[in-house]
């Protein structure tokens, strides 16, 4: 996936919570930016001119957020949305807004009328007040967590860790302090704070004052520009490549995807992975999933119509884009030697029209491919100009549920990876277990004596998504709802 934005800072104007701005900032993180809930020096202030229309609007909103901050700049929301299109980051010149914004300590704020004149003099607040008071505003009525910006930085950190290949522990321990960060309800800022909080040491305290006082964080600037970062990304974007063959092709001198295609020890799973290299890197649109879902109802519809076909993880958590799609296949009072029955001919119909690209796993309940749209459909995508060209290949995953595993496989299919997270360990702090099969209370088997010497699970409920919830005693959530972070409380 490109990361056009890699590192950079966005705050959105409106910071709401609107599906249009959720969107946008979905967009944003997905091509590496940064989302901010307050004003930063050094960052991108991303407005809606269609909310804010006029320039005192603007104003006003960016002072409400602590007044401007050194080399920031002031974009038309339309920049981010043509910079991801051409995954390129575009000239900001055309979407500029040409706002002059005082600064929160400023003294025409403070004598801008005859009122504020005749007030005793205040001191100017500092900057670490300035993000304390904003932070604290921040707090009341929100789950957000008063540390997310550096919470954010140091997630960027450990995931560098897992790229470069280094040893685990460093990962580890960047995790552990962001774990250790989620439960804190106070704003961390300075080394003797955080160095105070069990689970940060000394190198990671140092680095949560530094981005606290900066904004940035100079370690982790060098490891995404260094080149070894850059290589490490490009190889892990073949199909089948991890951190290992990633850091062995390095090792021996590879530089470019060119270099890696003229190996003789490349999988087949990793020759497919270059193959369609830059499809598979790609986000697809919601418009296009969508397409992928109503083509192989259709061709399904000439084997068993009774088979249900949803599509799982952000499509149904209501992202505009993902990147692959998945199939969660089922059908009433179906268990799962019939259904791979049933997709075993779907397959052999998708081959026939030409929509099967490739195979790249094949389990009995589970079928991971490539899948492209027919030119009849692709012109559907390019909004209903005729084409003889046939689709880009995706990732496309068909995974098999029994309908009595309907409802856990849905909340477990769908995601996102945080909540699913937290609803399990609900379930496990209840003495429960919840999995794609069902949710299960543990129960222990004891001899005569009152010993444990064995346990069993009882199942519970596994076909209705909603019961589920409500046996855990969590709020049900629609889908498009489970798009929370890790800091959140279910």
């Amino acid at each position: 996936m490109s990361k056009i934005f890699n590192g950079s800072k966005f705050l959105f104007i409106p910071n709401s919570t609107s599906k249009l701005t959720i969107i946008r900032k979905k967009l944003a993180q997905s091509h590496g930016a940064v989302i901010i809930d307050r004003l930063l020096p050094n960052c991108y202030v991303l407005i809606d001119t269609k909310l804010y229309s006029k320039d005192s609007q603007i104003v006003k909103k960016i002072v409400e957020l602590g007044g401007d901050k050194p080399d920031v700049k002031y974009l038309n929301q339309g920049w981010l949305v043509d910079s991801t299109q051409k995954l390129q980051k575009l000239d900001d010149l055309n979407y500029k807004i040409n706002v002059t914004v005082p600064r929160l300590s400023s003294p025409s704020i403070r004598n801008s009328s005859p009122e504020t004149k005749r007030q005793k003099y205040v001191k100017p607040l500092t900057r670490s007040e300035i993000i304390e008071s904003n932070l604290n505003r921040s707090i009341i009525g929100s789950s957000n967590n008063p540390n997310s910006y550096t919470i954010e930085i140091l997630s960027q950190m450990a995931e560098q860790r897992d790229i470069q290949g280094d040893n685990p522990f460093k990962s580890r321990a960047y995790k552990i302090a962001i774990d250790s960060l989620q439960k804190t309800p106070k704003y961390i800022d300075t080394y003797d704070k955080a160095i105070k909080i069990p689970g940060i040491g000394q190198s990671i305290a140092e680095k949560i004052e530094e981005i606290c006082t900066t904004s940035n964080l100079r370690l982790l600037n060098q490891l995404q520009k260094s080149e070894k970062n850059q290589l490490m990304q490009l190889f892990k974007g073949i199909y089948s490549v991890g951190n290992t063959f990633a850091q062995k092709w390095i090792d021996e001198g590879m530089k470019s995807l060119e270099d890696i295609s003229q190996r003789k020890d490349l999988s087949s799973l990793q020759k497919l992975g270059l193959k369609y290299y830059q499809e598979w890197n790609e986000r697809i649109s919601r418009k296009e999933a969508t397409l992928h879902r109503e083509y192989i109802m259709e061709v399904m519809l000439a084997i068993d119509p009774d088979v249900e076909f949803t599509i799982g993880g952000s499509y149904r958590r209501g992202s505009e884009t993902s990147g692959d799609i998945d199939f969660i296949i089922t059908k009433e009072d179906t268990g799962l030697i019939e259904l791979k029955f049933i997709v075993n001919k779907l397959l052999e119909n998708l081959k026939i029209t030409g929509y099967h690209k490739c195979s790249l796993t094949t389990l009995s309940n589970k079928w991971l491919g490539g899948g492209a749209l027919t030119p009849e459909y692709n012109s559907k995508l390019k909004g209903d100009i005729k084409t003889d060209e046939w689709g880009k290949c995706r990732r496309i995953d068909f995974l098999l549920v029994p309908w009595d595993q309907k409802g856990a496989s849905f909340i477990y299919f769908t995601g996102n990876n945080d909540f699913n997270k937290k609803i399990r360990l609900k379930a496990s702090k209840r003495g429960m277990i919840l999995n794609d099969a069902g949710l299960f209370q543990k129960q222990d088997i004891k001899n005569d004596k009152g010993e444990i010497v064995d346990s069993k699970l009882i199942l519970l409920e596994s076909h209705d998504e909603k019961k589920i919830f409500e046996i855990l005693d969590v709020k049900w959530r629609e889908p498009n709802q489970r798009n929370i972070g890790s800091n959140f409380i279910l």
